[in-house]
C-alpha cells in the first residue's frame, strides 16, 4: 500500500470515528433524554457535577462534528494545493454539489414524505422545506432542527463552502497563517457579540454560524499546508504564531461563552491529534475493528443523512410490534443501529458514488477528484 493510499484510509477512519461519536451521542439521547448534556458553569449545578456531565459519551458527541470540519478544511485544500494552476471556484463548486447535493435532496424528499407527512399542508412546512433546499435552515431557530435534527451541520457545511472562496483570496493576499489567524479573529468577535446581545446569547443560529465555525475549518485548511509541504505542523508555527494563539485563547475565555472556548479548544486538540495521526507510520489500520471503522468512514455522510430520525422511527416500531423481554430495548437498538449502517453503506454504493460519476462525466473528468 502506498502511502497516499494509507493517506486516503486514515481520512476514513477519521471520518469513522467521526460519526461513530455523533450516532452514540443521539443514541444515548434517545434512550436518556432527561440527560442533559453539555451545561455551563452557570446552571446552578456543583462544580464537580458540571465536569462529570460534560465529559459524558453524549456530551462528547459533538467532537465529532469538530473531526468532520477539521477533515473537511484538510482535504479540500489539500485538492487545491495539489493542482492550483488547474483549480476553478465553477469546478470546485459542481464537485461539491455533486457530491453533496443529490444524496441530500434525495434524502430530504422522503423524510418530508414519509416521516413529516403534514410539512406540505401549510404555508409554514412549505417555508421550512424551501429553506433545507436552500440550505439555510440553520439560519432560523423555527427550522433549525426541523425535518432531521443533523441537517443543520449540513447547512452549516455548505456555508463553509461559500467561505472558501474568501479564504483563498486572503490566503493570496496575507497567507494562510493570517488568514487563519484572521477566522479566529472574526469568530472571537462574532461570539463576543453574540453573548452581549439580548435575543442573540444562546441562539443556536448565531453560536453555531458558519462565520463562528469557519476557524476550525481554517484550521484543517491550514493543516493541509503543512502536510502538503512535508511539515508536521509544529514546524509550520514559530513562536510568534505561538503567542498569537496563546492571546486568542486568552481573548476567548474572557470574552466568549464557554461553549465558545470549548469548541476553540476541540479544534486546536483535534488538529494537533490529526496532526500526529497522519504523519505516524505505526498506524497502518490491518486489524479487522480498524478496517471495520474505515468502512464506516467510507459511508459516513451517508450515515449522518439518515440516522437521526431513523433511530426514533425504527426503535418505536420495534417496541410496539417486538416480542418484550428484558433488555429487548437495546437488543432493538442494536438491531436499527445493524440496520442504519447497511442501508448507509449501500446508498453510499447506488446513491453517493453514482452522484460523484455523474458530475465527473459533466465535467468530461476521468478520475474523481478528493471528496469528503
Amino acid at each position: 500500500m502506498n502511502s497516499q493510499q494509507q493517506h486516503f484510509r486514515k481520512i476514513d477512519f477519521l471520518r469513522g470515528i467521526a460519526i461513530l461519536a455523533v450516532f452514540q451521542a443521539h443514541f444515548i439521547w434517545y434512550y436518556f433524554p432527561a440527560y442533559p448534556g453539555l451545561i455551563g458553569l452557570d446552571s446552578g449545578l456543583p462544580v464537580k457535577k458540571v465536569v462529570l456531565l460534560s465529559f459524558l459519551p453524549r456530551t462528547i458527541g459533538w467532537s465529532g462534528v469538530t473531526i468532520f470540519l477539521l477533515v473537511s478544511g484538510f482535504l479540500l485544500h489539500l485538492g487545491y494545493l495539489r493542482s492550483p494552476s488547474t483549480f476553478t471556484l465553477r469546478g470546485f463548486y459542481s464537485r461539491r454539489f455533486w457530491r453533496v447535493y443529490p444524496p441530500y435532496l434525495l434524502v430530504l424528499l422522503v423524510f418530508c414524505l414519509f416521516l413529516e407527512k403534514d410539512l406540505f399542508n401549510s404555508l409554514e412546512g412549505w417555508k421550512t422545506f424551501l429553506f433545507h433546499v436552500l440550505s439555510a435552515q440553520n439560519l432560523s431557530t423555527r427550522t433549525y432542527f426541523s425535518v432531521n435534527p443533523t441537517f443543520w451541520c449540513l447547512a452549516l457545511e455548505v456555508q463553509l463552502y461559500l467561505l472558501y472562496a474568501v479564504f483563498l483570496y486572503g490566503r493570496r493576499k496575507w497567507g494562510v497563517k493570517r488568514m487563519t489567524g484572521l477566522t479566529l479573529l472574526v469568530s472571537i468577535v462574532w461570539q463576543a457579540v453574540g453573548m452581549r446581545v439580548d435575543g442573540l446569547a444562546n441562539s443556536l443560529p448565531w453560536a453555531n454560524a458558519a462565520i463562528s465555525i469557519w476557524v476550525v475549518w481554517a484550521t484543517g485548511a491550514f493543516l493541509a499546508e503543512a502536510y502538503h509541504e512535508g511539515r508536521r505542523i509544529g514546524k509550520a508555527l514559530d513562536g510568534r504564531d505561538r503567542l498569537f494563539i496563546a492571546g486568542g485563547f486568552v481573548l476567548a475565555i474572557v470574552l466568549t461563552p464557554l461553549n465558545a472556548v470549548l469548541q476553540y479548544t476541540a479544534g486546536l486538540t483535534g488538529v494537533l491529534l490529526m496532526d500526529l495521526f497522519l504523519h505516524s507510520g505505526k498506524m497502518t489500520l490491518q486489524r479487522w475493528p480498524a478496517r471495520v471503522i474505515v468502512t464506516i468512514g467510507l459511508c459516513s455522510f451517508s450515515v449522518f443523512l439518515i440516522h437521526q430520525p431513523l433511530l426514533q422511527a425504527w426503535i418505536d416500531f420495534l417496541d410496539r410490534h417486538s416480542p418484550v423481554y428484558r433488555g429487548y430495548r437495546l437488543v432493538d437498538g442494536l438491531l436499527v443501529s445493524l440496520g442504519i449502517f447497511l442501508l448507509s453503506y449501500a446508498m453510499y454504493h447506488f446513491v453517493e458514488l453514482p452522484s460523484i460519476r455523474i458530475g465527473n462525466r459533466l465535467r468530461k473528468e476521468r478520475k474523481p477528484a478528493l471528496t469528503v
